[in-house]
Parts: C-alpha cells; sequence; structure tokens
C-alpha cells in the first residue's frame, strides 16, 4: 500500500477539508445557519474522493498486470476513511442535527453515484465527470424549488440509502462491463 499511498492525489481532500474547516469557523463567527451546506459540504467531499482517484501514471501502468480497477481500490481504501474522518469531524464541530441515514447516508450516495459514473466513463474524463457528479447535483438540488423534479433531486438527501444501493449497482456493473472489455483497460 506504500506506492499507492505516495501515488494518490491527495490535494482534492486536503483542499475540501481546508475549505469545509474555513466554512465552520465563519459559520461559528458569525452565527448563520444554511440548511444546505452541510449537503453541499458532503458533495465536496464525495467530489474530493472521486477526483482523488486521478491516476497521473495511468498511460505507463497501462502495462503492468495490476488493473485499473485494482488501483482504484486501493485509492479508495486509502480515500474514504479520511473522508470518513473529516466528515465525521464537521459534522460533529457543527452540531449537526439528525435526518434520515445521517450522518454518513448522504455523503454515501452522492460518493457512490460519482463513483458509478467513474466506472461506466472510459479514462481520465470519467474521474472529472464523476467529481462533478455530486457537486452538480447538490447544487441542482439547491437551486431547484419543490415538486415532483425537486424531489427526485433530493433523492440523495432524503433516501440516502437506496440512492446508494441504486448507485452502487450501477457502478459494479461498470467494472464489471469494463473487465470484460479489452478495449476498455483505460
Amino acid at each position: 500500500m506504500a506506492p499507492t499511498l505516495r501515488a494518490t492525489t491527495w490535494s482534492p481532500l486536503l483542499g475540501c477539508v481546508c475549505a469545509l474547516a474555513a466554512l465552520a469557523v465563519v459559520r461559528g463567527l458569525l452565527d448563520a445557519g444554511r440548511p444546505d451546506l452541510p449537503g453541499i459540504a458532503g458533495a465536496a467531499l464525495a467530489a474530493a474522493v472521486v477526483g482523488g482517484l486521478h491516476d497521473r501514471a495511468a498511460d505507463l501502468l497501462a502495462a503492468v498486470p495490476v488493473s485499473e480497477v485494482r488501483r482504484r481500490a486501493r485509492r479508495l481504501v486509502l480515500l474514504v476513511p479520511a473522508a470518513a474522518g473529516a466528515w465525521g469531524a464537521y459534522v460533529a464541530g457543527e452540531h449537526l442535527h439528525s435526518e434520515p441515514g445521517w450522518p454518513l447516508g448522504q455523503p454515501a450516495a452522492l460518493l457512490a453515484c460519482g463513483l458509478a459514473v467513474t466506472a461506466w466513463v472510459p479514462g481520465r474524463v470519467g474521474v472529472s465527470a464523476g467529481a462533478a457528479v455530486p457537486l452538480c447535483w447538490a447544487f441542482t438540488a439547491v437551486a431547484t424549488p419543490g415538486g415532483a423534479v425537486g424531489d427526485a433531486l433530493f433523492a440523495w438527501q432524503s433516501h440516502p440509502w437506496p440512492t446508494c444501493l441504486v448507485a452502487t449497482t450501477v457502478g459494479l456493473l461498470g467494472v464489471a462491463r469494463s473487465t470484460r472489455d479489452p478495449r476498455r483497460t483505460r
């Protein structure tokens, strides 16, 4: 795991943790609460974890017998606990209230959706698209009024574990597809 630890792109996660710490300090100083900020903070952490999957040496390692799926799984083993710790510190520092699936369900659902996109979109574009999905979903849900569309956009908040299950299933289907297709090794 030491080579994976050194090769993992930590800057997205570190930048997100610093931004969350600054947000918590500013919210504490201003005593201003916005109910949508925890969702955006969870989306930012999910996007940071997916962004950490970026493999700078993908072209070089394409000839190595260790698949991209296995390299990404090893990176997730390192990134997810770090992000969960950061999320736990944010939740504890903000004294956030209880919601369905709280405190891990919502960021887990957004992370699973980002990873599903990463599994289906090939190459470097997949990591970028997967990192964008949690942020776009959270910001769109915040900007959209209620109704049927708003309820569907808030599925990651109101029903995080079913959303996580569906996204994980879709992601695993994408991984299975990419491991069977020799053209999709990257």
